[in-house]
């Protein structure tokens, strides 16, 4: 009888265990595009650290093991921009490897033999952002923000946005603009860009981010003067909220977007008007000179609540540049670059908390030419380039260890989040 009863639950198992494979078969070859394809065995990239090195052909990708070994993918062609994926177990890159030449967005595996992956395609891309979710990531391709889910390719248009009907795997990724009904909202916010950016002179982006939400739009905007920071509210409830919004204008801009709210900060150096209509009229010289308000700044946006200055220097004399939010969002690290003479001299990494005047309660890092810094995934502290190598700080200023001893250069190194 016992015999019986374990043949029988061995039958029972047997056969659920045929239809959990035959389930996951099914949906495996009927899948979505773009869902990420799981790593076996899993990625073993904890602790590495992902960079860009120069070569006499431009730059390759190196992934450094915690053991000081490094490995870069076979033929990488020119790589001009990295990053991690969301989990930390690829890397992705900006490549103009393939026999195209033109520059793509890959995917690649740094802990084994593996030929990087193409997620983009067509015109030439640049301005690579991972987005937190995981799922797409954001390029600049033709002048505007597009995004190609990840791994899969899916590409939509962020920013103007897509008005082409929105189609099954793109919804169900959760890609910006994809909300249903999303083309009447794409239309209007597409016509209204058309006039805003002829307002300001616009020309391309450079650079764009979609908050955790994906409601909240920021870029950078290369104009016939300089540059703009353009907000957008991807999914407007009034009227008003349809056109972006060109708050700021300067010679050159910083942008980083806050990891978990709707908040961006954003460094200028030397101010300008986005437009002559801005100007207000008594700030008009008789000569026809215009008053400045401040010549650099760091403000914080919030897409719900409105700006608040972090720095403010009315002359030329100081500014901060490459500002990025801890994980937790709670800090804001940045360089402090001052003018001397006709030079500009970078005084070092400084951390002060992320609010309105945060920069009274700045405190230096790391002291000098500090080039590249990044956050470590868990915020207590950073990496950084000095002089072509590759360095790691504490957040306090203390532990400074020096990563790479070959010079490189190197440029652009970050940590796997993955533990």
């Amino acid at each position: 009888m016992r015999i019986a009863q374990k043949r029988l639950f061995g039958t029972i198992g047997l056969g659920v265990a045929l239809v959990v494979l035959v389930a996951i078969f099914v949906w495996w070859k009927n899948k979505p595009p773009g869902y990420l394809d799981p790593l076996i065995p899993p990625a073993n990239t904890a602790g590495t650290i992902l960079a860009l090195k120069e070569t006499e052909s431009g730059h390759t990708l190196v992934a450094i093991q915690a053991d000081g070994s490094m490995r870069s993918p076979d033929d990488p062609g020119n790589v001009t921009e990295c990053a991690w994926d969301a989990r930390g177990e690829r890397a992705v890159f900006i490549s103009n490897r393939g026999e195209a030449g033109t520059y793509q967005v890959f995917n690649w595996v740094p802990d084994r033999a593996n030929e990087p992956y193409r997620i983009s395609s067509g015109a030439p891309t640049s301005g690579l952002y991972v987005h937190p979710s995981g799922r797409y990531v954001l390029v600049v391709s033709r002048g505007d923000v597009v995004a190609f889910s990840y791994p899969g390719g899916i590409a939509r248009r962020v920013m103007p946005p897509s008005v082409e009907p929105v189609i099954g795997a793109e919804q169900e990724l959760g890609m910006p603009g994809t909300a249903p009904d999303y083309q009447d909202i794409a239309q209007a916010i597409s016509d209204q860009w058309r006039v805003v950016k002829t307002s300001v002179d616009g020309e391309s982006f450079e650079k764009g981010f979609v908050d955790r939400s994906g409601r909240y739009f920021a870029g950078i905007l290369s104009t016939a003067r300089g540059k703009a920071l353009v907000l957008q509210n991807l999914e407007p409830q009034e009227p008003e909220q349809v056109p972006a919004a060109v708050p700021l204008a300067a010679e050159t801009l910083d942008l980083a977007i806050h990891p978990t709210d709707p908040v961006v900060a954003v460094s200028l150096h030397r101010f300008q008007y986005p437009s002559l209509a801005a100007i207000p009229r008594e700030n008009v010289n008789p000569d026809g000179t215009v008053k400045k308000p401040y010549e650099n700044a760091l403000f914080l946006i919030s897409f719900e609540s409105g700006a608040v200055p972090f720095f403010v220097s009315p002359d030329d004399s100081q500014r901060l540049a490459r500002p990025s939010f801890s994980p937790d969002g709670a800090q804001l690290a940045f360089l402090l670059i001052e003018k001397e003479g006709e030079k500009y001299v970078n005084r070092g990494l400084f951390v002060a908390p992320a609010q309105e005047g945060g920069i009274q309660a700045a405190r230096l890092v790391a002291e000098g030419n500090v080039q590249d810094p990044s956050w470590l995934p868990d915020g207590s502290g950073f990496l950084f380039v000095r002089e072509g190598d590759i360095y790691q700080v504490n957040v306090d200023g203390t532990g400074l260890k020096r990563i790479t001893k070959d010079g490189g250069p190197y440029s652009s190194p970050q940590r796997s989040p993955k533990r």
